[in-house]
């Protein structure tokens, strides 16, 4: 699941989720996290101005955090090394950069 703070995308609207909607997620020391609703889609361009459009849920998190399984599972190949990326097989490529610590 990817997951965005309330001032990420504020443009979009947010979607409100009825209960049984709402995915159940949890912090690395098990804490709830809350969750405010749901942008369906969030639309980036890279620097080499190559669209890609991410569903996000609206959480109570610090910044945009994004599932790499879930995009491993639409075909996206992630590499974390000196120079990270992520690219997908119909020619999106990208390097990932830092921001913010």
């Amino acid at each position: 699941t990817h997951v965005c703070p309330p001032w990420f995308s504020r443009e979009k609207t947010l979607h409100e989720l009825h209960r049984s909607e709402t995915p159940h997620l949890r912090t690395a020391t098990d804490d709830a996290i809350k969750v405010f609703g749901y942008y369906k889609w969030v639309y980036m361009i890279n620097n080499k101005n190559q669209a890609i459009v991410i569903p996000f849920y609206v959480c109570d998190v610090a910044q945009p955090i994004l599932s790499a399984t879930r995009l491993a599972k639409h075909g996206f190949e992630i590499v974390l090394s000196e120079q990270p990326t992520i690219k997908h097989t119909n020619g999106f490529e990208s390097t990932l950069k830092q921001q913010h610590g």
